[in-house]
């Protein structure tokens, strides 16, 4: 009993130890101090209230995302609109979305997990050769905040891989975590992988499907929230969208905005001395 105690002892003096080498940076062991340390300073990504046609301000808790590659607002002097839609289930809404923007000469971004990829090879096609990109979601729709760097490396390597399957060519490198969960860690990731980590100026609750927003309710909140350089991020498993989207398009190119890609958003990194 008395050497079941001591060893107990022991073992806990060692785990006591390895935590303390692992946070003072001697000791790197992914699986305890990568993971604790996500944790400890990982957001949801969200922006400030604002007035019809004035940006957001982004979130105030990570004032780090200055110096990576992340956007999530276009120029405030273009009244310009850069839809995104997330999610793709395997129902028909994406060829409906796609109908939609080319009524109004429109292309957007749509992010995408690996397995509607591989699922609907020709839809992915058809969205590149209208113009549309389709961007990095993680293979599996995970929290990355608590991944390796080879885990978020793999992640995002199984949706490049279904794509170039899909289509021959590379992947655009946008990548948009799931949920908007995010670290500094990831936002590093990313950076190294030579993605630019896209969030968004607007978005609402439109994911679940069994809860749709009534659509009267949907497009005075869009047009509510509308501001020059909004990425709108949109869910291309709801209802509710696919009905209010020529709508509200429509109400946004009477109020004088059109339509880009994020492609097209200038990055503006702050170096450390700034």
């Amino acid at each position: 009993m008395r050497i079941q105690t001591r060893l107990t002892f022991v073992l806990l003096i060692l785990f006591i130890a390895l935590l303390a080498l692992c946070a003072n940076g001697v000791f790197e062991a992914p699986a305890v101090c990568q993971t604790e340390q996500a944790a400890a300073d990982e957001f949801m990504w969200y922006y400030l209230p604002h007035e019809t046609d004035v940006q957001p301000e982004p979130m105030e808790k990570a004032p780090y995302i200055q110096k990576h590659r992340v956007i999530f607002v276009g120029s405030s002097e273009e009244k310009k609109i850069y839809l995104t839609f997330d999610d793709c289930p395997n129902n028909d809404n994406i060829p409906k979305i796609i109908e939609t923007l080319k009524k109004h000469k429109a292309t957007a971004a749509f992010f995408m997990t690996e397995a509607y990829i591989r699922r609907n090879p020709g839809i992915i096609r058809r969205i590149v050769e209208e113009g549309n990109l389709v961007c990095n979601h993680t293979a599996k729709h995970v929290a990355v905040t608590r991944l390796t760097f080879e885990e978020f490396k793999e992640q995002l390597s199984g949706v490049e891989d279904a794509y170039f399957d899909a289509t021959g060519k590379n992947l655009p490198k946008y990548f948009r975590p799931p949920q908007g969960l995010f670290s500094e860690r990831t936002l590093q990731y990313a950076d190294e992988l030579g993605y630019t980590t896209v969030f968004w100026s607007f978005r609402y609750e439109d994911w679940d499907v069994n809860n749709q927003p009534p659509p009267e309710a949907a497009y005075d909140l869009l047009m509510k929230e509308t501001h020059p350089g909004e990425i709108a991020l949109l869910h291309c498993q709801s209802a509710t969208n696919v009905g209010v989207l020529d709508s509200v398009m429509t109400a946004w190119e009477e109020k004088g905005y059109s339509f880009g890609l994020i492609s097209e958003i200038e990055i503006r990194q702050h170096s450390e001395d700034e």
